[in-house]
């Protein structure tokens, strides 16, 4: 991808935070152009990482979420501080010893939100943890490069929604 392109691509993903820090909101489509930006694996795996400590250091700033008991809290932040840990060694320096230490997390961080609800339409994830499913989706970019443009829409979308009843999930960022 050509420089200007993805300078381009930045500026525009630059204007959007700012203008979604004070207040404006966008369609969720909006976020599309990442996934070109994370066809480069090192650029992907570096995002990856940025949106993966974002989401530790929101948790170590937030209170416990209302609808979890204290020490899964507890249990969750432990989880997403060592994912960020292992995350940062591996990209330092990728072994393949490191790299199944991801794989072991992404298991233990996949069954924090491995409950399922049947629905007539199908069967619905119930997520636990809105925060650990970011850090399954930044773990997933990093151990699947071949969907990092898949991984790096998902976890930018999930990262910046923001629920609103007039849209439901999926629509406004």
């Amino acid at each position: 991808m050509a420089s200007s392109t993805v300078s381009k691509k930045i500026c525009t993903l630059v204007k959007i935070a700012q203008e979604l820090r004070q207040g404006k909101s966008f369609n969720i489509t909006r976020l599309t152009s990442i996934k070109s930006l994370c066809a480069d694996l090192n650029a992907a795996e570096q995002f990856f990482l940025y949106l993966a400590r974002l989401t530790h250091k929101k948790m170590e700033e937030k209170a416990k979420t209302s609808h979890l008991e204290v020490k899964d809290w507890r249990d969750y932040k432990t989880l997403v501080n060592k994912s960020v840990c292992q995350i940062e060694a591996y990209l330092a320096e990728p072994t393949t010893e490191k790299k199944q230490r991801l794989r072991d997390l992404l298991s233990n961080v996949q069954n924090v939100n491995n409950q399922y609800k049947n629905h007539a339409w199908g069967p619905v994830r119930i997520i636990q943890s809105m925060d650990v499913l970011l850090i399954e989706k930044a773990l997933c970019g990093i151990l699947r490069p071949s969907e990092s443009s898949h991984w790096g829409y998902q976890i930018a979308r999930d990262y910046a929604e923001r629920y609103h009843p007039r849209y439901g999930n999926g629509g406004r960022i």
